[in-house]
């Protein structure tokens, strides 16, 4: 039997902010996952002399478990990498962009090869509580709420990482120290905006998943159901008698 193919589906709210997620998740995993930077400071290798100054290098890439410090000068007082605090929070955030991606592709593979058009949309019958259209709305639920709490928190870590990289905290304790080449982190503000749009996105298509669930009824549909038409008897009129 030939595989029949349906996009009418993408015509719908349902289907339209599906393609919009897909997109908005690969965006905010994608900022975070391939982020690097790292800033320059200098300094003289040996404050007494007049010598040409040294360059210290502090580079941080995804996922943050530490801060890596390339430098052969001795008078930096502390030349070994940096533990850093946000690898949790960095790979939660990536978890749940990389998760909304792939369910975005089933769900949309679904709505194209799969979803009967007879039984789903404005109308549709046949709708069941064991169905595609329940477990879309748990999990549009579910990823909701992931998508809040993982950008809450990586927004949260972005101002940790932001603190333990500022190079004007390690030049305080340097000697004629002065940034050469300052960090750019605007490629993570812009994943947490991806990310608070996405929970967005996901918090709006609640309604619309849940529209094709058993438990939402469209109105006069159980009216109509429950109550049968009825055909009143017809009194019959005698005749009038024949003369």
């Amino acid at each position: 039997m030939p595989l029949r193919t349906n996009f009418s589906r993408f015509k719908e709210p349902r289907g339209f902010i599906k393609v919009i997620q897909f997109v908005i998740a690969i965006f905010a995993f994608s900022t975070t996952a391939g982020y690097n930077s790292e800033y320059t400071v200098s300094l003289p290798c040996q404050p007494s002399t007049s010598g040409p100054n040294q360059h210290i290098t502090v580079t941080f890439r995804y996922s943050f478990s530490v801060i890596d410090i390339n430098t052969k000068c001795p008078s930096f007082p502390d030349t070994d990498d940096l533990p850093s605090r946000l690898k949790s929070s960095s790979e939660f955030f990536v978890f749940v962009g990389v998760i909304s991606f792939l369910y975005c592709i089933i769900a949309m593979v679904y709505y194209i090869c799969f979803e009967d058009p007879a039984k789903y949309g404005p109308g549709g019958t046949g709708r069941a509580l064991i169905s595609f259209s329940t477990l879309d709305f748990g999990v549009t639920i579910l990823l909701t709420l992931f998508w809040f709490c993982a950008s809450a928190a990586w927004a949260a870590g972005i101002t940790k990482l932001k603190d333990e990289t500022d190079a004007e905290k390690y030049c305080k304790l340097l000697v004629k120290c002065s940034v050469t080449d300052k960090a750019n982190y605007a490629g993570l503000i812009i994943s947490v905006l991806f990310g608070f749009l996405s929970c967005f996105l996901w918090g709006a298509n609640v309604w619309f998943v849940f529209k094709e669930t058993i438990w939402h009824k469209e109105p006069g549909a159980t009216t109509t159901a429950e109550q049968p038409q009825v055909e009143i008897p017809r009194q019959e009129v005698p005749g009038e008698p024949m003369p």
